[in-house]
């Protein structure tokens, strides 16, 4: 047991085990390079003690100001960490803040700085609820007036908090400042606090090159990333990717609290901004609100042209629509000759400070095909619907039809067209329903001696003009062999058979008909 006059009470030591504290001092510690403080038994109260780099006494505040005993400081319990005046960036990794505790952090702002900015991440592993707090010369607590920063309220379950202060912002004052972090009422916090000293806003993020102006201004000149340039003053954010598909792009995401996520939206090329296409821009959300007693601010859907790095804000937009309802889908709508010449960027902002939000986003393209009846294209041809193709929103006419809406024929009825012909001489086809046949011919006309075939197909030359009387006078036989074509597509050739009906004894009668050889002696005689 202990006795004690001071304030006593129980932590767990490295191993986990329970162990008596007198002024935060475990009872059998035996290490005097870090003790919190002693108890001076004659007065009852806590002796912190202060070290180079640290201490567990409250400075000294502003005349008005109080350090409530609920920070920790009369039993020693909360601990100050110095950051070096010089140092650029300081960072304590790992933190465990019992609940419902404090501890703190001092650092200098000089004249000489352009930005210093302090964050906190908590562990959301760990569990708990931390928040961060900062205040010019004395000890932050929660209480409203008691602390500089937030401005607003910021919960204790944002994984990650921070503060940043800038040369020329009312808030920045040369001096001392002190960064206190609270613990939730709950369960400890797991977290780790770092500040920096910055010659750029946020350094510019690794991202771009700090320049200097004249005037004394400090600007990022931000780099470029996969999906376009970085963006904000510090190049701290960036675009995010939408998915292409047959009917548009589209994204599926989860939005922090009191934060934004970007989109450069696809660039419209000169010939769909002469075609009738709609472009819309939607976008629906969900959150839990059950935790609001009052109407939370709603997300909003935001659209700005310019170059790439006219990105979108609650403060700088061309075109917003506010989301009214959970999972319902909000849309901003423009014809695509809006959009030709500069290029859009897409937002979403969910304005809520403690819940982040599920969202679906989409940019799609509606395109409406020209068209002289109620149907597609005149219903002869089909309206190319793929948004990712260069022809989109435009006629693929049938065969046999031409036009914009494919309600002109492409040829007109009854002409002919003249392709080469086979052999000697050319090929007319004619046009029949708005077409040319494949093949084949409708008309040739032939160069002389050749002519047109029967079956139009083609110019033919002939191997005779006439039919032959021929007379076998060794057999005393006559008959005669026709000049014929084969075929329609032929050109004439002589028989070589004679015509039966014609076959003759020499002396005019009819002889017996039968096959004639070769014969010894023949009079041949062209029949005009």
């Amino acid at each position: 047991s202990v006795f004690t006059r001071c304030s006593g009470s129980f932590a767990l030591d490295e191993s986990g085990a329970a162990v008596a504290t007198q002024c935060s001092t475990p009872s059998s510690s035996s290490s005097s390079t870090d003790v919190p403080g002693a108890c001076d038994e004659a007065s009852g109260t806590c002796a912190c003690k202060t070290y180079a780099d640290h201490a567990y006494v409250a400075p000294e505040g502003s005349e008005h100001d109080d350090v409530p005993p609920e920070l920790g400081f009369d039993s020693c319990a909360a601990r100050i960490d110095f950051v070096p005046t010089a140092s650029k960036s300081e960072s304590w990794d790992d933190v465990t803040l019992a609940a419902d505790a404090w501890t703190f952090y001092r650092f200098e702002i000089t004249d000489d700085d352009y930005q210093v900015q302090v964050t906190m991440e908590r562990d959301e592993e760990e569990g708990g609820t931390a928040r961060l707090f900062l205040r010019h010369e004395t000890l932050p607590d929660s209480r409203w007036g008691h602390h500089d920063f937030p401005d607003d309220f910021v919960s204790g379950t944002r994984p990650t908090q921070e503060v940043i202060v800038t040369r020329g912002d009312v808030a920045f004052v040369a001096g001392t400042w002190y960064a206190g972090v609270h613990a939730g009422a709950d369960a400890s916090s797991k977290f780790t606090l770092t500040v920096q000293r910055f010659d750029c806003p946020r350094d510019c993020s690794g991202r771009g090159e700090c320049i200097h102006e004249q005037n004394g201004t400090r600007t990022c000149a931000c780099d470029t990333g996969p999906l376009g340039p970085y963006l904000g003053p510090g190049c701290e954010e960036e675009y995010s990717g939408l998915t292409p598909s047959a009917d548009g792009w589209h994204v599926n995401g989860t939005l922090g609290a009191s934060d934004y996520d970007f989109f450069a939206l696809p660039d419209i090329d000169i010939r769909e901004s002469k075609r009738q296409i709609e472009l819309v821009l939607s976008a629906r959300y969900d959150r839990d609100e059950t935790s609001y007693y009052w109407r939370p601010e709603r997300p909003v859907l935001l659209l700005n042209h310019g170059d790439r790095s006219a990105f979108p804000s609650a403060d700088n937009y061309t075109f917003k629509v506010t989301m009214e309802e959970r999972s319902k889908e909000y849309s901003i709508q423009l014809c695509a000759a809006q959009m030709r010449g500069s290029k859009w960027q897409a937002a979403l902002y969910n304005p809520a400070r403690t819940v982040p939000m599920e969202y679906s986003m989409s940019f799609r393209k509606k395109g409406v095909c020209p068209s002289a009846t109620d149907g597609e294209c005149s219903d002869n041809g089909d309206c190319v619907a793929d948004v990712t193709s260069p022809d989109f929103a435009t006629c693929r006419c049938k065969t046999g039809w031409a036009g914009a809406d494919c309600n002109f024929r492409a040829c007109p009825e009854g002409s002919f067209i003249a392709v080469p012909g086979e052999g000697h001489g050319t090929c007319y086809r004619e046009c029949v329903d708005g077409k040319h046949r494949p093949d084949g011919c409708d008309r040739v006309a032939c160069d002389p001696p050749a002519r047109s075939a029967a079956d139009g197909s083609g110019c033919v030359i002939d191997e005779c003009s006439n039919d032959l009387f021929f007379v076998d006078l060794g057999n005393d036989v006559s008959c005669v062999k026709r000049c014929v074509a084969s075929s329609a597509g032929s050109p004439k050739r002589l028989s070589e058979e004679c015509d039966p009906d014609t076959v003759r004894g020499a002396g005019g009668s009819s002889g017996p008909r039968r096959r004639l050889g070769f014969p010894v002696v023949m009079v041949l005689i062209v029949v005009a």
